[in-house]
């Protein structure tokens, strides 16, 4: 069989934010309660949501059907770590079906904040390259909106409104007085540290979506001058793709890797493929994060 190239990856990205969307929208439309929480957890350790776990069944179901990217092995925040097809997998999938999923409210809301994520790359790679270098097409998708944000490696970073493509670029800010709007993550933090509070009671302009992916698409595309999230909640299927847009947008991304809340540099090369052996890493590893559209603003906010 012959491999599939970044242009073919993509495609079969697109097609796959176009059903979740027409799917979502039709689970509305049949008015089931989205919002739903179940008492049991996904691989990662979150409660399921009725949303998250039907989305992610449906791309599941989509990829079964999908065999020309067979055989396969799956990353999702969701489900964890399996195979697709037999033999060994050639591609891999990341995939967040769902982040975002508590911008939906028990009453209706005309357009939630939710985006649907996913990289693609190939397995051989995951071996030669450093962790998320891997990536060759990452693909965050508004599920309530035509909007799609992608990137391609050595290709650049793209925006689509369903009408036209268009490359994004990071923006060139690099200090913190010229207006500076950063998107920042304080979601259970229990004590804010002096450094991120000083930049907080700051003259910056904050913003925040509920979804880390969104904002780190604000990132790429130059809406955000920066990202930061100190909380050390955001997990492996938050953080890959949206290393991958934010880096072919131009941008900067460092992390800090954290195994059950505590430091763990040594995870940093090769965490994919470590998880790939040890499936509980999905739920022990965290990560924070900070992106920057520059350099010199990276090093004004790094905290």
């Amino acid at each position: 069989m012959v491999r599939l190239n970044s242009k073919d990856l993509l495609e079969i990205g697109l097609h796959i934010a176009e059903e979740v969307s027409f799917y979502v929208k039709k689970l509305l439309s049949d008015k089931v309660q989205l919002h739903t929480h179940f008492d049991r957890v996904n691989s990662c350790g979150d409660k399921i949501t009725l949303f998250d776990e039907k989305v992610n069944q449906r791309i599941i179901d989509i990829f079964k059907s999908t065999t020309k990217i067979h055989p396969l092995l799956i990353i999702s925040e969701e489900t964890g770590v399996e195979f697709m097809g037999s033999g060994c997998p050639e591609y891999f999938l990341i995939l967040d079906p769902v982040d975002g999923s508590n911008n939906i409210r028990s009453f209706f809301t005309p357009a939630p904040n939710i985006t649907m994520s996913l990289a693609i790359g190939y397995v051989s790679d995951l071996y030669e390259k450093l962790m998320a270098d891997a990536i060759t097409i990452s693909l965050h998708k508004e599920i309530f909106r035509k909007w799609v944000f992608y990137g391609i490696s050595g290709e650049g970073a793209y925006f689509s409104d369903g009408y036209s493509t268009i490359p994004i670029k990071v923006s060139p800010v690099r200090t913190l007085e010229e207006k500076c709007i950063i998107g920042i993550d304080l979601d259970n933090i229990s004590e804010i540290s002096q450094p991120l509070y000083s930049l907080i009671s700051s003259h910056i302009i904050q913003r925040r979506l509920g979804s880390s992916h969104l904002d780190l698409c604000q990132v790429a595309c130059g809406q955000y001058d920066a990202y930061i999230s100190d909380s050390g909640r955001l997990k492996v299927t938050d953080v890959c793709q949206s290393y991958h847009l934010v880096k072919e947008a131009g941008g900067i991304y460092a992390f800090q890797i954290l195994n059950k809340g505590k430091a763990a540099p040594e995870y940093s090369a090769d965490f994919l493929t470590r998880i790939v052996n040890d499936h509980s890493l999905l739920k022990d590893l965290r990560f924070k994060v900070i992106a920057a559209g520059t350099h010199e603003l990276f090093e004004k906010i790094s905290v």
